[in-house]
């Protein structure tokens, strides 16, 4: 409980931090930034407690997908945050529990009954009448956000298929590792370019 409290607690500075560096850096290079330093973070402990198989992980393709996934949400989350008040984003986002509600049995196998897929909903439209989002949410950003939020809600069913194959650090580096990799193949294609 204290460690997802203080997880809820630290996301929304990441956010903040990430829509103040787009007043000065291009999309890519902030979301670069922020797998690379988790990268950084993560690779001395991932590797000094499991050692180099932490770079082999069981079922690999699911964990390529997981890390696809919420690389996919933070650039578009991200670019939503550039346009979009904090807030507004934050409410349309908050559609990935609803996702996670409508898949869990699809995907997992999971029963969810009409009451709390039904509490979810409501869920969601509460947070809209405490956010009260204005008339700029239905631009395109909208759909950034929306977006954001439905492919976090598949992340989030991913990161439940594979709870147990791997410890959580080497998951966490994995998904690290992929988004820096992935990440720095535009920043340095337009490094370089602008040092053409």
């Amino acid at each position: 409980f204290l460690t997802m409290l203080a997880a809820m607690a630290i996301l929304p500075v990441m956010d903040g931090f990430a829509k103040h560096l787009q007043g000065d850096y291009p999309l890519m290079q902030v979301v670069w930034a922020r797998y690379t330093f988790h990268l950084l973070a993560m690779a001395p402990v991932a590797l000094a407690r499991f050692g180099p198989r932490a770079l082999r992980p069981e079922r690999l393709g699911e964990q390529v997908l997981r890390g696809g996934l919420l690389l996919s949400a933070t650039m578009l989350f991200f670019a939503a945050i550039a346009t979009m008040p904090l807030a507004d984003t934050l409410a349309l986002f908050f559609v990935s529990p609803l996702v996670v509600t409508l898949l869990a049995t699809a995907v997992l196998g999971e029963p969810v009954g009409w009451r709390r897929a039904a509490a979810v909903g409501v869920g969601f439209l509460g947070v809209l009448a405490i956010v009260r989002p204005g008339s700029g949410v239905f631009g395109a950003a909208a759909l950034l956000a929306l977006g954001a939020g439905t492919v976090h809600g598949l992340y989030m069913l991913a990161t439940r298929r594979l709870a147990g194959s791997a410890a959580p650090l080497v998951t966490l580096f994995y998904t690290a590792l992929l988004g820096a990799v992935v990440t720095s193949v535009p920043v340095s294609y337009t490094h370089l370019r602008a040092h053409e």
